[in-house]
């Protein structure tokens, strides 16, 4: 199957493409292949080996980033706080082999990112979940980055009007850097200049 050049083991792809033919159906918003990918690939071509994603959802970005941080070295920290979508993603990332490569954290961000060990510093954040919260995402995030951190938020062009004020912090924000790039439902991605 072609991943845009990506190749995956037999069991990996054959749950990203159960999830990428069940999401056709379901009410999982998963981002497309085509941003899952571009995920994978900012994660492996920048080093990137602790990975944090806020919004596990099904777990199908999780598997993207986890492949990558795991070929890096490294891991991913999923947080989600929806039991029914926590236990999927452990289901498909335990069937995907990729379990052992992630670290799933129950509970709502950002309350719940005080729970994770204060010495881990993320080269690469992932942000897809409740938009309104984004603009209190980022600040409990600062103190696990490292300078030169990338942090890329989904949904900037398809949720506009909820995170307008969350782009213009960010571009505001002299900590950061940004570019807003116009593919599928709009990634802001941005790193930090700490």
């Amino acid at each position: 199957m072609d991943f845009f050049g990506l190749s995956f083991e037999p069991r990996l792809e054959e749950v990203i493409l159960r999830l990428e033919k069940e999401g056709e159906e379901s009410r999982f918003w998963n981002v497309p292949r085509s941003s899952a990918v571009l995920l994978h690939s900012l994660v492996e071509l920048t080093g990137a080996r602790n990975v944090l994603e806020i919004g596990t959802s099904n777990g199908y970005s999780g598997l993207f980033l986890s492949h990558a941080a795991a070929k890096n070295g490294g891991r991913l920290y999923t947080v989600e706080s929806h039991n029914e979508r926590f236990s999927l993603a452990q289901q498909h990332f335990a069937e995907a082999g990729m379990d052992s490569s992630i670290v799933q954290i129950k509970g709502h961000a950002p309350e719940v990112l005080d729970e994770i060990d204060k010495t881990i510093r993320f080269d690469f954040v992932f942000i897809d979940a409740t938009k309104m919260e984004y603009e209190q995402y980022v600040p409990a995030i600062l103190p696990f980055l490292n300078e030169g951190s990338l942090l890329v938020a989904d949904n900037i062009l398809s949720h506009w009007n909820d995170l307008k004020g969350f782009v213009e912090k960010i571009e505001a924000d002299e900590n950061f850097e940004s570019y807003l790039l116009d593919m599928d439902s709009g990634l802001l991605i941005f790193f930090t200049n700490l």
